[in-house]
């Protein structure tokens, strides 16, 4: 069985109910409609007749609260199989459902794969894939966005996304890197697969970007690799980071100006409370 599990966000409920497959005996949407005042708002008739799908209202924001939401609803109703995460705006290639199942037999020794996206301007490919199946580590798992995710329904038992990361949070990326940098610490093996399984719009919130050598730009990222690689690894990373873009802010910030401010969103993140 394959457990979809999928985020909206306001209206974007209606888009999702206009885009969701067929129903399939082997497919469940276990979905968390997020927003404010979405109470008595009623859910598209696409989506309240149908068996397959499993709806709950989150009031408030905050993407990864809507995953673990996501989460929770699936855990409920004792869903079993796998899982894959998606969002509102994702369309489902053809035979998806196939394509996870039949690559988890080709990786049994996987609890997690993660495939490919394709986008939905041809001209735009959504990134540029590597071309052979590999294991992922910490050294890669930056790369993956979280709608190319798929796991064992047990990985869920142990872990959750953080809070403090994703859009509508303090720190507003990172949620999925922190997912799968816990899920690697807690023994799950992660293995990239060469297949698409959607389509996603090339533009996202994840490749738009602000001024990367900002206060504010800085200070994210040094709170965020803080929470994914840990307080070593982190400063490794920041000393590299300083060294290799040097060339890149040195008309605009000193070389100390710029690790100050990675260690102020350290400081920042360390404030935070993983509600």
């Amino acid at each position: 069985m394959i457990n979809v599990l999928i985020c909206a966000f306001q209206s974007g409920i209606n888009e999702l109910a206009s885009s969701l497959p067929e129903p399939k005996d082997t497919v469940n949407y276990f979905i968390s409609w997020q927003g404010e005042n979405i109470a008595s708002l009623p859910v598209p008739s696409g989506l309240a007749n149908r068996s397959d799908v499993k709806l709950s209202r989150l009031e408030g924001k905050g993407l990864s609260k809507n995953r673990n939401n996501c989460i929770r609803i699936a855990k409920e109703y004792q869903a079993y199989g796998y899982f894959l995460i998606a969002d509102e705006d994702v369309n489902f290639l053809d035979g998806f459902e196939n394509q996870i199942e039949n690559a988890f037999a080709t990786h049994s020794e996987a609890d997690l794969l993660c495939f490919q996206v394709k986008s939905k301007e041809e001209n735009n490919p959504f990134k540029n894939y590597p071309l052979k199946s590999h294991s992922v580590s910490l050294k890669s798992i930056d790369r993956i966005s979280s709608v190319e995710i798929a796991g064992k329904m047990e990985v869920l038992d142990q872990v959750r996304f953080d809070v403090r990361l994703g859009l509508g949070a303090d720190f507003p990326s990172g949620e999925e890197t922190a997912f799968l940098a816990d899920c690697i610490r807690s023994g799950k093996r992660i293995i990239y697969c060469p297949a698409a399984i959607v389509s996603h719009p090339f533009e996202t919130s994840g490749k738009r970007r602000v001024n990367m050598f900002s206060d504010q730009a800085l200070q994210l990222v040094g709170g965020r690799s803080y929470r994914i690689y840990g307080p070593k690894i982190s400063q490794v990373f920041f000393f590299y980071s300083a060294i290799k873009n040097f060339g890149k802010y040195r008309n605009t910030r000193s070389f100390f100006s710029y690790l100050k401010q990675l260690h102020r969103g350290v400081r920042k993140f360390k404030k935070l409370e993983n509600g």
